[in-house]
């Protein structure tokens, strides 16, 4: 029986100790914060499914929960940003492209349906133990990703 450490710990009133991983080029962070006690990692933000994936499969075999990061991307300008300028952040350029081709006044609900693919794909395939959704200033909006991702009240 898998028992989730950090559920029962929330539950019986203690704190998760938990850290933040920046950077997947390094996977054995995963391996640091599981021996630094660690009961779970939340990512910066993620773009990059398949460099996702493979950071995953190494930290897996450290008993620490990992929740990936998602950040709502609202305009191809945001995405280019984040890439020129936020450490360990890269947004394909695939998703720079269908951001920039969002009709006028319509890149906001492009990056909700980007969002939503994302939480399906990490969902449907195991890929992690659960995400972190940052939509930053649009807070508004996480249930239409949910919605999008097939997750929530409707669907």
């Amino acid at each position: 029986m898998n028992i989730n450490k950090v559920k029962r710990t929330l539950k019986e009133g203690g704190t998760a100790i938990g850290t933040m991983v920046f950077e997947f080029s390094t996977p054995g962070i995963a391996r640091l914060a599981a021996e630094a006690g660690a009961e779970f990692i939340q990512t910066q933000a993620i773009y990059d499914m398949e460099n996702f994936a493979k950071f995953m499969e190494y930290a897996r075999q450290y008993n620490v929960k990992i929740m990936a990061g998602i950040v709502l991307l609202v305009s191809a300008r945001m995405a280019t940003y984040m890439n020129n300028n936020v450490p360990g952040i890269f947004v394909p350029q695939n998703l720079i492209d269908e951001l920039a081709a969002a009709p006028k006044g319509e890149a906001l609900k492009t990056g909700i349906a980007i969002a939503g693919r994302m939480v399906k794909q990490l969902k449907e395939e195991n890929i992690c133990d659960g995400v972190h959704i940052m939509a930053i200033g649009k807070e508004e909006v996480v249930p239409d990703i949910l919605a999008a991702a097939g997750i929530g009240p409707g669907t």
